[in-house]
């Protein structure tokens, strides 16, 4: 079976819908709140345990919440005696999530969609799809928080034609706009740059919010008469923050907008869901095409980009770009007698290269040595339909193959792979991982 999963708030949730349409919900712990927060090495019974009511006194533990943000990085945690990559530890926490679920439900899940943070990179994406094969599960999806929000809306909230998306949390503001036809959703997104010094002078959040919004929907340059709604999904923890948010968010929009047709909407579990109803396509498309006959047509948040010598950028794919998606450059290096040649890969929209996110290197090998002449190589960067971007490269005059590669130090081996397994085989062999509430 395959299960969808997202971890867009710094933890596990999962979803599945049953043979008889129902959906079930799963988080990371009994109170179904978002976070089981620590993995913990129980050195005297050599355990480890996963979760929020754990005394940690003399003990080893890694906060979750870390190791997400550390997928794509080469850190190294120390549990015991071991040091762990972070592929490792998310893909331990990933076994005794699904455990879990097998164990209550009475299912066998082998496959999963994750739903990630719209700024979640191709080197981070990839570092997940280790985790999970690390974990025992094959990624058959990556897909952004927004596809699997927008899912959620078009099949349980009667969302329809031209809509507007907003969702803010602690992390992140961002809004588009999405056309809905018959069977696709086409995005379009746009990320609020609104002064932060206005988070300073403003002592009220939802004012905050308010105008982060309108900035988010001035640069959307649509008009909101031709919008059939606007919904705004509002993070959890705002509920405890401020009383009412909801009606304070929905009634200022109203007032500074003069949209009547505003739904805010608590973030809760919809993105597990989301996950969950492209999860059910693979496993069962008839009910999948009764319960959500449409799919979000993916696009990349933030446009991506190669260093050049002035510390400038040149852009490859523009944001909003559809994906998959493949684009051929001229590349030529920079000197003569060259065998190889490096650049850097960028995500985001600044001219600049170091206000922009690091991916990593494209890596040329293989090139003529030559007193004469600079090479010219044809180099071809792709997205894939999860996003994660690979590189191919040819010479130019002759089409003859180059070397190309897109280098990370956070990537694992096939063997440190391999070991990873081992590890958490033998936990599981010995009743060494346990989830604790």
């Amino acid at each position: 079976m395959t299960i969808g999963i997202d971890i867009t708030k710094g933890a596990i949730q999962g979803a599945f819908i049953s043979k008889d349409g129902n959906v079930n919900v799963i988080t990371d712990n009994k109170e179904n709140s978002f976070l089981s927060d620590k993995l913990v090495f129980e050195s005297s019974t050599n355990n480890y345990l996963v979760g929020n009511s754990i005394d940690v006194d003399n003990m080893d533990y890694i906060l979750i919440k870390n190791v997400f943000s550390a997928l794509g990085t080469r850190k190294i945690y120390y549990l015991g005696d071991k040091k762990l990559y972070p592929q490792v530890v998310f893909g331990i926490i990933l076994k005794a999530f699904i455990r879990r679920i097998e164990e209550n439900y009475d299912v066998k899940i082998d496959s999963v969609v994750f739903s990630v943070p719209v700024l979640f990179d191709s080197t981070g994406r990839v570092a997940l799809i280790q985790a999970a094969q690390i974990a025992g599960l094959q990624t058959k999806r990556i897909i952004n928080q927004s596809s699997a929000l927008l899912m959620f809306l078009s099949s349980y909230m009667g969302a329809s034609d031209n809509i507007f998306l907003m969702t803010y949390d602690k992390y992140e503001l961002y809004g588009g706009i999405f056309d809905i036809d018959d069977n696709v959703i086409y995005p379009g997104f746009v990320h609020s740059d609104f002064p932060d010094k206005y988070s300073e002078i403003s002592n009220s959040k939802d004012n905050i919010i308010i105008n982060f919004s309108l900035d988010i929907i001035r640069k959307s340059k649509i008009k909101t008469t031709v919008l059939k709604e606007l919904f705004f999904v509002l993070d959890d923890t705002l509920y405890d923050e401020i009383p009412d948010i909801d009606d304070k968010i929905k009634d200022k929009l109203v007032l500074k907008t003069k949209l009547n047709n505003i739904r805010v909407i608590r973030y809760g579990s919809i993105s597990a869901i989301g996950a969950a109803l492209l999860a059910l396509r693979f496993d069962d498309m008839d009910m999948a095409l009764k319960i959500c006959p449409r799919v979000v047509n993916e696009c990349l948040f933030k446009s991506v980009s190669i260093a050049l010598k002035s510390n400038e950028t040149k852009e490859i794919f523009p944001e909003n770009i559809s994906i998959p998606c493949y684009k051929t450059h001229l590349f030529l290096p920079s000197g003569i007698l060259q065998s190889e040649a490096y650049t850097s890969v960028v995500l985001g929209n600044s001219n600049m290269v170091y206000e922009n996110k690091f991916i990593g290197y494209l890596e040329l090998n293989r090139l003529k040595k030559s007193f004469y002449k600079k090479e010219k190589i044809l180099v071809t960067f792709r997205i894939d339909k999860n996003g994660i971007m690979d590189v191919r490269a040819e010479r130019k005059d002759s089409n003859k193959k180059v070397y190309a590669f897109i280098t990370t130090e956070s990537f694992m081996d096939g063997q440190e792979i391999l070991e990873a397994t081992r590890l958490i085989k033998q936990l599981i062999d010995n009743d060494c991982l346990t989830l604790c509430f």
